[in-house]
């Protein structure tokens, strides 16, 4: 979602250059990324047991969070 969000975003401001426009552009197409996964979402699978949590899946949430702060702050994708 990240990547998505962040290539969208670039897609948005290369393509507009008034920045007035860019922000009532931006402002209903920045959140489509988010919409169109939540409605994917909503077809994917359900299950009635909880994500089990082992070492894989809290390091894998700790790269998450380190790869998403790196982006926020330029470091990745910059």
């Amino acid at each position: 979602m990240m990547f998505v969000a962040r290539w969208w975003g670039q897609l948005l401001t290369s393509n507009i250059d008034d920045t007035e426009k860019m922000l009532t552009f931006g402002f209903v197409f920045l959140g489509m990324p988010g919409f169109i996964t939540t409605v994917l979402g909503w077809f994917g699978r359900s299950s009635s047991q909880p994500w089990k949590q082992n070492w894989f899946t809290r390091i894998g949430g700790l790269i998450l969070l380190v790869v998403g702060f790196l982006i926020v702050r330029g470091v990745l994708l910059g």
